[in-house]
């Protein structure tokens, strides 16, 4: 006998939202019978934690846990940024750290309470023209139009760290040509013309340093990058940007900062850690990602562990809790 209703499990990092309810449904199909699975809201790959499922007539329910409020904790590290937003992303940005303190985002944070403007990462779930955002960018398809700012809601917003001392390593993807035609031609808003031209720039001259380095030496890939990025760029009138890659603050030591975020539907958490990094004047993306709370459904508290799942009498108890406040159990 399989309820209808609501649980909620805590997604491990490396999954989809979909892979996640392709195999619940393994887990809990009853031979050749039909069940329906939806989720109340999709989690990054690289985040953790509530993801809201729904069983049967229990997906009527997920609406209000997509539109609900919702707590995350993020870890962004700082010098580096990415075409996704976050450490699975490629480079796309780099920037200088050392000037960074504390107080500098302490004071950045009232900014970004309340209502905010954003623009969603190309690596999202967002629809255009009926297809999502990322498939877009994994294939490599131009967007058909821009990508436009919208509204968002931060009812707080709490700095929990900010420190040099950390395990977290910069990303290791690098600047492909994709990323210079399809990200930086298709994000735009009258706001953050200037942030993107600042983007575009260091682009330009990272991707026309790597394409440089491959035809001198196609079978050469090593060490010697950083090298050739800064005799391609030895016209350049700003010689900041010709070190920048291997500057000695720009390694395992540059700093991160934590932060715990309640919001409402449609914020984007990657997009925040992005923005503060711009306005650090340097560059920033998401390496850790936690969502705590989603609705009623609290991270461990009344959520399953993902191990916990593959025995389906948790589930069946946690269902069961649920009907006795909404649905009736049913064959």
């Amino acid at each position: 006998m399989l309820p209808h209703g609501l649980f909620a499990v805590n997604k491990p990092r490396g999954k989809t939202s979909v892979d996640l309810l392709n195999a619940l449904k393994k887990l809990l199909r009853n031979g050749s019978k039909k069940i329906k699975l939806g989720h109340g809201g999709t989690l990054d790959p690289l985040a953790t934690g509530v993801l809201v499922v729904g069983v049967n007539d229990g997906c009527k329910e997920l609406s209000k846990y997509i539109k609900c409020e919702k707590i995350y904790s993020a870890v962004g590290l700082l010098g580096y940024g990415t075409d996704s937003y976050d450490s699975e992303g490629q480079v796309i940005g780099i920037g200088h750290t050392q000037h960074i303190t504390k107080e500098m985002i302490l004071n950045l944070l009232p900014k970004y309470t309340g209502e905010i403007m954003q623009i969603p990462p190309l690596y999202s779930a967002l629809k255009m023209d009926g297809r999502r955002l990322y498939e877009y960018a994994r294939k490599g398809i131009e967007l058909p139009k821009d990508i436009k700012a919208r509204t968002a809601n931060i009812y707080s917003l709490t700095l929990l760290d900010f420190t040099f001392e950390h395990n977290f390593k910069p990303p290791e993807n690098k600047i492909t040509n994709k990323i210079t035609n399809k990200i930086t031609n298709k994000i735009t808003n009258e706001t953050t013309d200037e942030i993107t031209d600042e983007i575009t720039d260091k682009i330009t001259k990272l991707y026309i340093s790597s394409e440089s380095k491959n035809e001198s030496n196609n079978e050469s890939k090593n060490e010697s990058n950083n090298e050739s990025i800064n005799e391609s760029n030895s016209e350049s009138n700003n010689e900041s940007n010709n070190n920048e890659l291997n500057n000695n603050e720009l390694n395992n030591n540059n700093p991160i900062f934590k932060i715990h975020v309640e919001c409402g539907s449609g914020t984007y958490i990657r997009t925040l850690v992005h923005d503060i990094g711009k306005d650090l004047n340097s560059e920033a993306h998401v390496v850790e990602l936690v969502r705590l709370q989603q609705g009623e459904f609290k991270l461990g508290i009344n959520t399953i562990e993902w191990e916990d799942c593959l025995n389906i009498e948790n589930i069946f108890d946690a269902l069961k809790k649920y009907n006795q406040k909404t649905f009736p159990l049913t064959n």
